[in-house]
């Protein structure tokens, strides 16, 4: 992550490997969170055209609702159903 400001810490991004009984399978949604208080679910991609030319949808949740979406993606992560992402 070249371009992240170096003070911040870098998030940690992970990634669902593509399943080999079928290609066609991908993971499209977005989730963001943050120290397991907020939580952002999208189908949103951080491009052009995810902000400003699709039709996008998205939900942001706080709280307790924030802290379960968290702890699902950790079990997933666990699970080694979500792998962390590398750029080598």
């Amino acid at each position: 992550m070249k371009s992240w400001p170096v003070a911040s810490p870098v998030p940690s991004v992970f990634t669902w490997p593509e399943a080999p009984h079928d290609t066609m399978a991908k993971l499209h949604a977005k989730v963001i969170v943050a120290d397991g208080r907020d939580a952002l679910v999208t189908s949103a991609n951080l491009t052009y055209h995810g902000y400003e030319a699709n039709i996008e949808i998205g939900v942001r949740v706080s709280g307790e609702p924030a802290r379960l979406v968290e702890k699902h993606f950790r079990e997933l992560i666990r699970a080694e159903e979500l792998v962390l992402w590398t750029t080598d």
